[in-house]
């Protein structure tokens, strides 16, 4: 009966990552910001990459990484706030208002966002909060293939 019970955890942690993967997957390829936002929570390893997260703490470390890409990939039609001076208050704005909503908005096509935004903040619905390497490498995987597809893409 235990080892029954030692497992369900375990399974109910896979499909919570593979339903995290997928909807990740199902994002079309319109731009980075989603996938920039979800690298920098994963920064924070894999212990705590899915603690809640606020624009204005994010807002350069994001910036920098879009401009980084940017240049890397010679990037057009990126935001103008991009091409800017880093303003915080501007960042704040493009992050609650674009990458942010989009995260947390449900489609037909990715289901049930594994975020939230509550009180300002993007907040990973606790079915999803799996403090482990393998949910971390997972993730990861999925943002870095997704950034792969996209830059593919633009460079056609």
């Amino acid at each position: 009966m235990s080892m029954l019970n030692d497992k369900i955890p375990i399974n109910s942690s896979e499909i919570a990552i593979q339903s995290f993967c997928n909807f990740i997957d199902g994002f079309a390829r319109q731009g980075t910001y989603k996938m920039n936002v979800i690298q920098i929570m994963l920064n924070r390893g894999f212990e705590d990459w899915f603690h809640p997260l606020s624009a204005d703490v994010i807002a350069k470390e994001y910036y920098d990484l879009v401009r980084k890409q940017s240049e890397e990939h010679s990037l057009n039609g990126i935001a103008k706030i991009f091409q800017e001076l880093f303003s915080q208050k501007e960042i704040e704005r493009h992050l609650n208002s674009l990458p942010f909503k989009a995260l947390t908005t449900e489609s037909p096509k990715t289901g049930k966002s594994p975020f939230e935004n509550a009180n300002g903040k993007l907040i990973v619905r606790e079915k999803y909060c799996i403090p482990t390497k393998q949910a971390h490498a997972a993730i990861q995987l999925a943002v870095e293939n997704k950034l792969e597809d996209y830059f593919e893409m633009k460079q056609k």
